[in-house]
């Protein structure tokens, strides 16, 4: 949507691209797109199945699936129509994507150029090859390739699209927003990101403090590795590797991690970009994700195996579900519990994310667009599959009064009141209420019960204000023990039940919400005092 609309709008260069016979003096209307009505030539949808039209006369094949190497070699050519192609053996049309990316394509007779001279070359796109399994798991394929057959890949080493890109991010910061994700990190070198990329963004946010009030500043990216371990990828690629500067791969951090019970000052000199950075960059914890498909302990069991590999484990963003798949990666939206994880996400390490329709499972049972839908999800339209969103659920008034307190009238009330929805509110102010919750360090010694549990201590200055908050956390319907704890009076968050204890033992009873019941014992300290019971309407939480 922004080359003149490029989704919709077919290619301006009527010499390679000729116009459909139907669509001549075709122009956009943004009211009709505002208004929802149709303005296409022939009721022509943007699904993928439906053919643009015809040209002299001749239907034009609404998609056309083709080999991921260019040029095609003659027995790829005499799989396609010979007026599909042109003399180089390159496809003129490839519906839906209107706008064929071959001719804005550098070099691509020519020899692909190295990493280095990428960065001395004025091309505006990587020509090392095209879209195929190299793409995301060899190096440095994976920085270089085209990420899919009709997707270029900007040479992100040229100063000029470096130059464009921070701009187009920098208005964004300069205007307040405190934070972004950045999709499909891997298929750019961590050098270049880290020389390049993430001091620029940084500079902007340090620059522009006072358009976010004040506060830190945060970047996130997806590093794509759909596997079940850390090493599966070759050390470039790993995950891990880029929450570390340019000198570091495969190495071990204790910065997530309590001293016993004593909270670490972390060590952020070895931290992407760079040891001098004002604010640092993290990942999707997609492995640890990826672990859910052996149940609710699954993450969080490799989560707690593989904590060591990252600068600081808890600036990691986690997830149950995405717009891909999950928890389990089965074919159909939704399979899976997903009350237990969010019980456990917003109170472990790390950043939980909840993909959008899942507090009340929008589009239950439909396929996921990939990969579990194959080629019925990965070839159908959008809203056909768990991707689409949202529409009659968000309709009517929302009035909040508090975080986590509202006033709501229409269809967006039911939706609110789901009994998911309710559990995300209540976990939501829970872990407000408690800086352990969000930025503690973490251990999991000398605890038994439940599916999970861990104690989590923060102790530092934020805005002015001098923190030292302990709690204790089981997760699960179960009887929960934790020893050599600080001596002092604990209240539970969930229940306000109180518990005082000299330090050596505390045991608690998670009596309700199955596996998603949860406990979250509070030290009230002199520092830092427990919340004591948090209201909240969870089902799962009582």
């Amino acid at each position: 949507m922004i080359l003149k609309v490029s989704e919709i709008k077919y290619n301006s260069d009527p010499k390679l691209f000729p116009l459909p016979d139907e669509w001549a003096g075709w122009v956009w209307d943004e009211a009709k797109y505002l208004a929802g009505e149709s303005q296409f030539p022939n009721g022509w949808e943007y699904d993928g199945l439906t053919s643009p039209g015809t040209i002299d006369g001749e239907p034009i094949p609404p998609y056309q699936r083709i080999p991921s190497r260019r040029p095609f070699n003659a027995t790829d050519i005499a799989n396609y129509d010979l007026d599909q192609v042109d003399a180089q053996g390159i496809m003129k049309y490839q519906w839906p994507s209107n706008q064929s990316y071959v001719y804005t394509m550098d070099n691509y007779q020519g020899r692909p150029l190295t990493y280095e001279e990428y960065k001395n070359s004025k091309q505006w796109f990587h020509s090392q090859g095209f879209g195929s399994e190299d793409s995301f798991d060899v190096y440095p394929n994976a920085n270089l390739n085209n990420i899919h057959e009709d997707l270029p890949d900007l040479n992100t080493e040229n100063p000029a699209v470096r130059d464009y890109l921070v701009e187009a991010y920098g208005r964004y910061i300069r205007m307040g927003l405190d934070g972004f994700r950045v999709d499909t990190v891997m298929h750019i070198d961590k050098k270049t990101l880290n020389d390049m990329y993430w001091p620029e963004f940084n500079r902007i946010a340090k620059e522009s403090e006072s358009a976010r009030g004040g506060s830190d500043f945060f970047m996130f990216g997806e590093v794509a590795n759909f596997v079940g371990n850390i090493t599966d990828k070759t050390s470039q690629l790993r995950q891990q590797n880029y929450t570390w500067d340019n000198n570091n791969f495969d190495v071990s951090s204790d910065n997530h991690m309590l001293n016993g019970n004593e909270y670490r000052t972390p060590d952020y000199s070895e931290m992407a970009p760079n040891g001098d950075a004002e604010y640092h960059f993290s990942v999707i914890d997609m492995v640890s994700h990826n672990g859910f498909t052996n149940g609710h302990g699954g993450g969080y069991n490799a989560a707690l195996g593989n904590d060591f590999a990252y600068n600081d484990a808890t600036f990691l963003t986690w997830y149950a579900d995405s717009h891909d798949y999950g928890p389990n990666k089965g074919e159909t939206r939704y399979q899976g519990d997903f009350a237990p994880l969010w019980s456990m996400l917003f109170t472990f390490r790390g950043i939980p994310i909840v993909y959008y329709g899942s507090e009340i499972q929008f589009a239950a049972d439909k396929p996921n667009d990939w990969p579990g839908g194959g080629s019925q999800g990965t070839e159908m339209s959008l809203e056909k599959t768990g991707r689409s969103y949202f529409g009659d659920h968000l309709q009517g008034t929302v009035t909040a009064s508090n975080f986590g307190e509202y006033q709501a009238s229409g269809e967006v009330s039911n939706t609110l009141s789901n009994d998911l929805a309710q559990h995300l509110m209540g976990l939501n102010k829970i872990r407000h209420a408690i800086p352990a919750l969000q930025m503690g360090q973490y251990s999991v010694a000398d605890a038994d019960g439940g599916w999970a549990r861990y104690r989590r201590r923060f102790v530092g200055n934020v805005g002015g204000v001098d923190i030292d908050s302990f709690v204790l956390v089981g997760v699960g319907q179960a009887s929960f023990s934790f020893r050599n704890v600080l001596p002092g009076t604990y209240i539970d968050a969930v229940t306000g039940n109180s518990i005082t204890t000299d330090g050596s033992s505390i045991s608690f009873n998670v009596t309700t919400g199955g596996d998603a019941g949860l406990a979250v014992y509070v030290l009230n300290g002199a520092i830092t005092a427990a919340p004591g019971k948090i209201a909240n309407n969870s089902p799962f939480l009582n």
